[in-house]
C-alpha cells in the first residue's frame, strides 16, 4: 500500500474523531446561532520594546498578518455568543503580553450554519515572538513586514500557511507542531534556512534544500547575514517548506 493510499484510508477511519473535534458530535446541547456579529478592537504597543502574543482559536478561519497602526488591529466575525473573542494585554519592564483567546464551548455541540473568522494585524515596530494554537480550521499567516524573533504554531486540524514575507530582519526560530492536515511554510529565498522535520504519515517537499549532518539546509545558511531554523514534527498530511520567495495570498 503506497503512502497516499495510507492517508486516504486514515482519513476516514478517522473521519469520526475530527466531528467531535469541531463539535459536530458532541452529547452536550447544541448552541444557538444569532445574526452574524462584527467587531473591531486595536491595541496600544505602548513602551514596549518587544511582545509576546500568544493566539488560543479554536474553531473557525483565521488570518494574521502585518500593517496594525499599533500594536494589533483585528476584526472578529462570530455567529455564536459564546465565541466571543477575549483580549488582554499587559505590559511590564519594557516587555508585553498580548493574549487573543477564543472560549470554549465545553459540552455543546456545533451546528451548520456556525461561524467564525478572525483577521488579525500586527506591529512590525518592535520583535514579536508568536505562540498560536489551533483547534480545527484554516489559518494563513502572512507576515511581511513583521519582525519575528519567535514563532510556535501548534495546528490542529485543517490547513496551515504561512508566508514569512520578502524579508526577515533578525535571526528567527520557527517550531510546528503539526496535526491532521496540509501545513506550507514559505521564507524569502536571501534567508539561510535550517530544517529538522519529522513526518508522520505524509509527505515533505523541500526544493532548493540538501541534507547536512542529519539536518536540510538551503545554500545559504550559515552565510547569509539572517538564518531561519525551523523544526516540524508533524502529524497526518502533506508537507512544503519553500525557500524560493513565493508569496502567499491571505484572503
Amino acid at each position: 500500500m503506497n503512502r497516499s493510499t495510507v492517508v486516504k484510508a486514515l482519513a476516514v477511519t478517522l473521519a469520526p474523531v475530527i466531528t467531535l473535534a469541531t463539535g459536530c458530535a458532541s452529547p452536550g446541547t447544541s448552541i444557538d446561532l444569532i445574526d452574524t456579529v462584527t467587531e473591531t478592537n486595536s491595541v496600544d504597543l505602548g513602551g514596549a520594546a518587544e511582545v509576546d502574543v500568544f493566539l488560543d482559536m479554536g474553531i473557525g478561519t483565521f488570518t494574521v498578518s502585518g500593517g496594525a497602526l499599533g500594536l494589533m488591529d483585528a476584526k472578529f466575525t462570530y455567529n455564536v455568543t459564546e465565541w466571543k473573542p477575549t483580549v488582554e494585554y499587559s505590559e511590564h519592564d519594557g516587555k508585553g503580553v498580548l493574549r487573543l483567546t477564543q472560549p470554549e464551548l465545553g459540552s455543546k455541540s456545533v451546528p451548520d450554519g456556525a461561524e467564525n473568522r478572525w483577521d488579525v494585524m500586527l506591529t512590525g515596530n518592535v520583535p514579536l515572538n508568536i505562540y498560536l494554537e489551533s483547534g480545527v480550521g484554516e489559518i494563513a499567516m502572512n507576515l511581511d513586514g513583521v519582525e519575528i524573533s519567535r514563532l510556535e504554531l501548534d495546528q490542529g486540524v485543517g490547513s496551515l500557511d504561512v508566508d514569512l514575507g520578502t524579508s526577515v530582519k533578525r535571526d528567527a526560530d520557527v517550531t510546528i507542531d503539526g496535526g491532521i492536515g496540509e501545513l506550507i511554510l514559505t521564507i524569502p529565498e536571501s534567508v539561510g534556512v535550517k530544517l529538522d522535520a519529522d513526518v508522520g504519515i505524509g509527505s515533505l517537499t523541500a526544493p532548493g534544500m540538501f541534507e547536512r549532518g542529519g539536518s536540510y539546509v538551503n545554500e545559504s545558511y550559515g552565510t547569509a547575514e539572517v538564518n531561519v531554523r525551523v523544526r516540524i514534527d508533524a502529524g497526518i498530511g502533506s508537507v512544503t517548506v519553500n525557500t524560493g520567495g513565493r508569496r502567499t495570498t491571505v484572503v
